[in-house]
């Protein structure tokens, strides 16, 4: 057992015991308020993404990070998908030209054998091979597979950091509603039942949190921690299980809410 999963099961064990102590009732308000700032942060996030994706400096940025981490290569750097590439002049048209040939005599059992390389979980690496295809190429501005790979997962950090965001926002409003439970929970006929059922509850609440931090470690997939972590999580059945059945994910690598 490598340090993360044992790390996972303090996690739940510790919202177990903490839904024991707050009880039955506090930790359902607890459950519905992620549930619910769940939901609203999949509904407004993609919106942030859109607003952060439009700033070219920071996309720019995001992008040469990722692309600096994956150990891509340079060619993508002529590929940026900037506003300021739309206006293209003679020769930035016929390099284009040039590239999409060479994009065209690309091997596509090579490019996915290159997609599987990457230190990736295997929910990330499906993603990529199956939107490497030309209707993303064209909303991503993009002409290598170089450029779509940095390009794609730019997207998907900057939609993991919006969600995120989002979600903790919306969470610090719920927190504050929480505290008027608190005297309704410590009612002595309650109690017993409370507890019990707070314990059950709060395993389904560290699970919530635990995916919530898998998107976390998402935007940061191409970091140096980002990559051991990621190794650690596919040595692991249990993590890989957790990770690759995560529900939110599915909010995140749907990258088409901010491309189209």
């Amino acid at each position: 057992m490598n340090w993360l999963l044992g790390a996972v099961i303090l996690v739940l064990a510790g919202y177990a015991i903490k839904g024991r102590h707050d009880g039955f009732i506090k930790t359902v308000f607890a459950i519905f308020s992620i549930v619910l700032s769940l939901v609203l942060s999949i509904v407004i996030s993609p919106y942030i993404s859109k607003t952060i994706q439009s700033n070219e400096k920071i996309y720019n940025t995001v992008n040469e990070k990722i692309a600096e981490g994956l150990k891509l290569s340079e060619q993508q750097k002529e590929d940026k998908n900037s506003d300021s590439k739309k206006t293209v002049d003679k020769e930035g048209k016929q390099q284009i030209k040039q590239k999409q040939q060479k994009q065209k005599s690309l091997d596509e059992t090579d490019e996915k054998g290159q997609i599987e390389q990457l230190t990736l979980p295997g929910t990330l690496k499906d993603a990529l091979i199956e939107n490497n295809n030309s209707e993303v190429y064209k909303a991503l501005a993009i002409n290598s597979f170089e450029g779509y790979v940095s390009g794609y997962l730019t997207v998907i950090a900057i939609n993991a950091f919006s969600f995120f965001i989002t979600f903790l926002i919306i969470k610090i409003i719920f927190f504050v509603l929480s505290k008027v439970l608190d005297i309704i929970s410590k009612l002595p006929i309650l109690n017993g039942l409370n507890k019990t059922a707070g314990l059950l509850v709060g395993l389904l609440q560290g699970l919530a949190v635990i995916w919530v931090l898998c998107i976390v470690l998402t935007a940061f997939s191409t970091s140096q921690i980002g990559q051991e972590l990621f190794k650690l999580i596919n040595e692991s059945a249990i993590l890989s299980s957790i990770y690759n059945n995560n529900l939110l994910l599915n909010a995140i690598t749907n990258i088409a809410k901010v491309l189209f």
